[in-house]
């Protein structure tokens, strides 16, 4: 009745010697066919750190027979040649004949998917920006500044380590610095479009 896939691994053999079944679902083969295979097959990747399959598996087995749960994220590929992403959690199991690894199989494709969505749009929003003709910036919801484009930063001469926060106020003209920062607090409070004129200090001062 477990909602995630779980399985019994004999670690001398690594084959599978139980199976529920979810892991039928996310393997995309029975049982029976669980039981004669051997498992690391259906890992299409290591860990994120590129690890070799087959030392990782030798690591993680290490591992979990000294006693320590183990917790990893790694993609496989079902025997209907599909692509899931898991969530993996190993613990040794007891047993009266042989000791075996009980693993628990969470699909987390949807999710990784959709940071994968997020990598790219934030890659071509970066893209965009850079290439814009004029300066921009970005600021989170407590009004620092997070993020500015080439543009600014070419014209400031500035790092954008320099800019973040309120580093970029150190650029505009001392007579306008009241005025900018007050015009800019006040229309963020009341979520409002607003323009403004300052003088800004370029990189060849």
């Amino acid at each position: 009745l477990a909602p995630e896939a779980i399985v019994l691994l004999d670690p001398v053999s690594n084959r599978l010697v139980e199976a529920n079944p979810k892991a039928e679902g996310i393997f995309g083969c029975t049982r029976d066919e669980l039981l004669s295979v051997a498992f690391q097959q259906f890992y299409a990747a290591a860990q994120p750190d590129n690890v070799p399959v087959r030392e990782s598996i030798s690591e993680h087995t290490r591992r979990v027979l000294s006693g320590e749960e183990v917790i990893f994220e790694c993609a496989i590929i079902s025997a209907k040649g599909e692509r899931r992403y898991c969530e993996v959690r190993l613990v040794a199991f007891p047993s009266d004949e042989r000791q075996l690894i009980l693993a628990s199989f969470i699909d987390v494709s949807q999710r990784k998917r959709a940071e994968q969505a997020l990598r790219e749009s934030e890659h071509r929003f970066r893209v965009m920006a850079d290439s814009a003709p004029v300066m921009m910036w970005m600021s989170n919801p407590e009004k620092a500044c997070i993020d500015f484009n080439r543009g600014w930063l070419e014209f400031t001469g500035r790092t954008l380590w320099q800019e973040l926060g309120d580093g970029w106020v150190e650029g505009v003209h001392p007579a306008d610095l009241e005025r900018c920062f007050r015009t800019y607090s006040t229309a963020f409070d009341e979520r409002r479009q607003f323009t403004m004129e300052y003088r800004m200090r370029r990189h060849d001062g």
